[in-house]
């Protein structure tokens, strides 16, 4: 899941729900959960859900600032975070998380006859 600091100025919107929408198209593994007030560019993305932060609440305990963001696995564990988050920062941050670069590791190594390997 992307949790998105959604309190930025229309411009930014415009720009994330671009960026956004042809992630969220591409990752059918992704859910967005957007931190707002936000203006309504962001809210109409798919698989998203706008939580109106009166208090702040999650924006204090995250540290978010506008435009802010954190890739969170499903059980909460941060697998990345970012003060200005991009598409081509999650699709890589996800692309580790999920190790598909010890795959292709494995492939390089012909020792390991088509085996998965990792060294910690």
């Amino acid at each position: 899941m992307l949790m998105l600091d959604g309190r930025v100025d229309n411009a930014r919107a415009e720009v994330l729900k671009t960026e956004l929408q042809s992630l969220l198209d591409e990752r059918d593994d992704l859910d967005l959960v957007i931190v707002g007030p936000t203006p309504h560019a962001l809210s109409g993305l798919p698989r998203s859900i706008v939580v109106e932060d009166a208090e702040n609440l999650i924006g204090e305990r995250y540290g978010l600032t506008a435009g802010a963001g954190y890739l969170l696995r499903p059980d909460q564990h941060v697998t990345a975070r970012w003060p200005e988050v991009s598409a081509k920062a999650i699709d890589e941050a996800m692309e580790r998380a999920l190790g598909a670069h010890l795959a292709a590791v494995s492939e390089d190594r012909p020792d390991h006859q088509g085996g998965r390997h990792a060294t910690a």
